[in-house]
């Protein structure tokens, strides 16, 4: 009950605090070890987090800075869900599903008018560790990520932009039916680049950059 009492407070906070900037957070938590933390630094963000059905291990971290960002998740079954959604500039999009168990997102945008889409089930339960990953890095104006993983044992890496270089204009598109594929795209360049990537079956690995 005191962790529960603790968690409502913090949610209370974050979304008292978004709603005196003109920012609103929405959350629903209907399973047991749920958390969710929202940190809006900015106006007319929006943020929407959804976790249901599962028994354990479900964290949601979203931190958006400037204005009019939007990030859309929703968790629902099994242990160890973990997603983080960082957002610094304004006009961003970050959308994620996590429908099954043991999987990790982790979505980074640094710049404006990027979107993120994310869709990743995993069937197989991997106890002690994360199943399924996808991992999203975008710096630059314009960039556009989308994922649909549909297995277990599924990993992808979606980098626009690095630290030297930011990139606009770039996508990439991964879409994963099976298990125990890797994907991996970088666009580092100055913009304009465009990437698909589609794994049917199993064991397969593909790297573009």
């Amino acid at each position: 009950m005191k962790k529960l009492t603790t968690l409502l407070f913090v949610l209370v906070f974050a979304s008292s605090m978004a709603f005196a900037q003109n920012n609103s957070a929405s959350v629903t938590q209907e399973v047991d070890d749920s958390e969710s933390i929202i940190n809006q630094n900015g106006s007319s963000n929006s943020a929407d987090t959804y976790q249901i059905l599962g028994n354990g291990n479900m964290l949601i971290n979203i931190d958006q800075q400037s204005n009019e960002n939007i990030a859309d998740v929703t968790q629902r079954h099994g242990q160890y869900h973990e997603a983080q959604i960082d957002q610094s500039g304004s006009k961003n999009e970050a959308y994620l599903t996590q429908d099954n168990t043991s999987t990790l997102t982790d979505i980074s945008q640094d710049g404006n008018k990027n979107l993120a889409d994310v869709y990743q089930r995993n069937y197989d339960f991997a106890f002690e560790d994360y199943s399924s990953k996808v991992d999203i890095g975008q710096i630059g104006d314009n960039n556009a990520a989308w994922v649909e993983s549909d297995g277990d044992r599924n990993n992808v890496s979606i980098t626009q932009g690095g630290s030297n270089m930011s990139s606009d204009g770039q996508y990439a598109d991964v879409t994963q039916a099976g298990s125990d594929n890797e994907s991996t795209i970088e666009q580092l360049g100055r913009g304009g680049a465009s990437h698909t990537q589609i794994q049917d079956g199993s064991d397969n690995d593909a790297v573009a950059k």
